[in-house]
């Protein structure tokens, strides 16, 4: 995508342009409405773009001040905010130790570019040498799959495949990770009684899930709607809520 100025340098050409070729007072008003919508609204979107990176700076800012020296961070983002996140990282002084690729199923098809399945997750931490990992709290140094491969190696190798959760016919929120992957972040970054942040809530799954696994939690949600998803979730000690009639 092109820059905010060479947007602007564009409609300005495009506008000249009309105006050159108009014919009549009202030609010339047309051009100058219709330049006057453009350039508004690159401004809003331009707008709206900083404000996000404002944001995205703010709570990492927030996240990395209270983050234990021992503590972790992982971050999902599509490919679209990847360079905005990465520069929020850098800016915040995070050290990044992985970059893992979840790969998922049932990608959108489309007739003029690839299929995107998969999300990226930024595995950070504050101080590198303080860090805590628990490489065999999923499988033990020698555990081997029934072909006689290393289960722990394949477990944690940074492409993780692990399917999307598909809640037909219960209550659901369109923010929702699979608890898998939410377990095994936590089963290699946490021990029992430790404390879990989420600063987006959405649908409560680390929550919930940090409760399944013993872990204290602790989140944000600004959505309403979300907010009560999640604490029914919590006080009804449920995974998934069926829909009521």
């Amino acid at each position: 995508m092109a820059s905010y100025t060479g947007q602007v340098a564009t409609i300005h050409r495009q506008f000249n342009a009309a105006i050159k070729k108009a014919k009549s007072r009202q030609a010339v008003l047309n051009a100058y409405w219709k330049h006057k919508a453009q350039h508004e609204r690159l401004l809003k979107q331009h707008l709206k773009e900083e404000m996000a990176q404002v944001n995205r700076v703010v709570w990492m800012k927030e996240v990395y001040r209270i983050l234990k020296k021992s503590g972790s961070m992982y971050v999902f983002s599509g490919w679209n905010n990847l360079k905005d996140i990465l520069t929020a990282l850098d800016d915040n002084n995070f050290t990044t130790i992985n970059h893992i690729i979840w790969k998922y199923q049932f990608g959108v098809v489309t007739s003029k570019k690839f299929v995107t399945s998969h999300y990226h997750c930024l595995f950070v931490c504050k101080d590198a040498k303080k860090r805590k990992f628990f490489p065999y709290s999923r499988f033990k140094k020698n555990a081997k799959t029934s072909d006689g491969k290393s289960l722990h190696y394949q477990d944690k190798e940074d492409v993780w495949s692990i399917k999307r959760e598909y809640w037909t016919g219960d209550d659901k929120t369109p923010t929702k990770l699979p608890a898998e992957v939410i377990k095994k972040i936590l089963h290699y970054s946490s021990q029992k009684n430790d404390l879990v942040l989420d600063p987006f809530l959405g649908s409560g799954q680390v929550a919930v899930v940090s409760k399944m696994l013993g872990r204290k939690y602790l989140g944000f949600e600004i959505v309403k709607s979300y907010y009560n998803f999640t604490v029914k979730r919590l006080r009804k000690n449920v995974y998934r809520l069926k829909k009521e009639a």
